[in-house]
C-alpha cells in the first residue's frame, strides 16, 4: 500500500557517477548476452506439433517466394481443380440443409490451451498444448492442433467477406486435414480476439474456457456451417482438405483487425476466391426442418 513518502535510505540516494553508470550498464549487457548463450534450444520434438504446412521460402539465388500479390508466383499444385477458399451461397443455394450446428461437430474440453509460434516473419500460429478439441466431420474424427488469423476473410457467405477469419486446424489419426473457419466483422472489441493477440505480440501462451471459446469465437449456441471439399490456402494448396465454414458471423474492433495485420506481416493475407467447379456444399442448419 502506497503512503506518499519515501525510506530514509531512498533519500540518502546519490546518483552514479558516468563512469561507474557506463560500467553496470556493460555488466547488465554482457549477462544478458550469456544468459541467452545457455538457454536450451528446441529439439525436433518440441517442435513436433502439427502445423499447417509452412509455405515455402526462396533461397538467395532463387525465384522470389510467393506472395498473396503475386498469383503467378504461387506453384502450379495451386491451380487444381478443388482449391480453396471458394464462395459459399446459403441462402437460394442447391440442396437442403440438414438440421444441426456446429456444436454438434466440435467437441472442446473444458479449458483450451495454446502457445503463439512464429513460421517465419509473416506467419504466426497458435499451437495446442494438450487437448484442444475434436472436430467431427462425416465420422472422421479430427483433434484440432493450432489456429491462425486471416485478414481479410478468405471465404464469402452470400456474397459477403467479412473483415477477419480463424482457422482452426484439425487432424484425423490418417493424417487427414479438416479446418473449421469462422467469420467476424469489425464492430467492438472482442476480449478471447485480444488474448490471441497478447500470446502473438509476446510469443506467450492463450487460455480460454469452453463456454468463452464459443461465446467469442463461434457466436454461442444455434451456429450453421457450410462443408465441402478443398484445398490449404497457402502453398502448396494440399488439397483433400475438410472445410466446415459457420455461417454465424463474430465481431472484433478494427484496432483488433488492425493489430492481426500487424502481426502477420503487416498486410492482407487472404487468398482471392477460388472457382467452385462444380463443388457441392452440405449445409448443416440449426433451423432446417430436415433431419440429419
Amino acid at each position: 500500500m502506497a503512503t506518499g513518502s519515501r525510506p530514509p535510505s531512498a533519500r540518502r540516494r546519490r546518483w552514479a557517477s558516468p563512469v561507474r553508470l557506463f560500467l553496470a550498464v556493460a555488466a547488465a549487457a554482457v549477462a544478458v548476452a550469456d544468459a541467452v548463450a545457455a538457454a536450451p534450444r528446441p529439439t525436433a520434438a518440441d517442435k513436433a506439433t502439427p502445423t499447417t504446412p509452412t509455405p515455402p521460402r526462396a533461397g538467395p539465388d532463387e525465384s522470389p517466394p510467393w506472395s498473396y500479390n503475386n498469383a503467378a508466383g504461387w506453384p502450379a499444385s495451386c491451380r487444381n481443380s478443388s482449391q480453396s477458399p471458394m464462395p459459399l451461397i446459403h441462402v437460394g443455394g442447391t440442396g437442403n440443409p440438414h438440421r444441426g450446428e456446429v456444436a454438434d461437430l466440435l467437441s472442446l474440453p473444458s479449458a483450451l490451451h495454446f502457445t503463439a509460434h512464429a513460421a517465419d516473419a509473416e506467419h504466426i500460429s497458435l499451437l495446442c498444448d494438450g487437448s484442444c478439441g475434436t472436430l467431427t466431420v462425416r465420422g472422421v474424427a479430427y483433434k484440432v492442433k493450432n489456429l491462425h488469423w486471416h485478414t481479410p476473410a478468405e471465404h464469402t457467405v452470400d456474397g459477403r467477406r467479412t473483415a477477419a477469419e480463424l482457422h482452426a486446424v484439425s487432424f484425423a489419426a490418417d493424417g487427414r486435414i479438416a479446418v473449421l473457419a469462422s467469420l467476424f466483422k469489425d464492430t467492438k472489441d472482442n476480449p478471447i480476439v485480444q488474448a490471441t493477440i497478447d500470446a502473438m505480440v509476446g510469443l506467450g501462451t492463450f487460455e480460454a474456457t469452453l463456454q468463452d471459446y464459443r461465446k467469442y469465437f463461434y457466436s454461442g449456441g444455434h451456429v450453421g456451417c457450410g462443408i465441402y471439399a478443398g484445398s490449404l490456402t497457402t502453398p502448396p494448396c494440399t488439397e483433400g482438405l475438410t472445410w466446415v465454414v459457420s455461417t454465424k458471423v463474430g465481431y472484433m474492433s478494427e484496432a483488433q483487425v488492425e493489430a492481426i495485420r500487424a502481426l502477420n506481416g503487416g498486410h492482407d493475407n487472404a487468398r482471392p476466391l477460388q472457382p467452385i467447379n462444380d463443388r457441392p456444399v452440405d449445409w448443416i442448419d440449426p433451423e432446417a426442418s430436415g433431419g440429419r
